[in-house]
């Protein structure tokens, strides 16, 4: 519907939400820049961290992000993963199939 309607959804907690709690990470199935895939996903893409793989997969299904760093060098790694670096279609079916929460 979104798509449809020219709407961009923003993400919300585009990492994962890296200020829940102990209890929440469990039932969600831990955070998000540790799980298989996506930890795969950026040892396949070199430099890339966990944190710019989500932001890119969230940036290619048209997603808005806005990621929370004081540092300046992650934020230049957030910029130029989302500007410039393309994850592969497995990378992208893998981060998918692993999006059960």
């Amino acid at each position: 519907y979104c798509r449809k309607e020219g709407i961009v959804v923003q993400a919300y907690a585009s990492l994962g939400g890296q200020d829940c709690g102990k209890k929440t990470w469990n039932v969600l199935g831990g955070k998000l820049v540790e799980r298989k895939e996506v930890v795969d996903a950026a040892e396949r893409h070199g430099e890339m961290m966990p944190a710019q793989v989500l932001l890119r997969w969230a940036t290619q299904q048209g997603f808005g992000v806005i990621p929370k760093s004081t540092n300046v060098d992650h934020m230049r790694m957030n910029l130029e993963a989302v500007m410039e670096c393309c994850l592969l279609d497995g990378d992208k079916k893998s981060t998918n199939d692993g999006n059960d929460s």
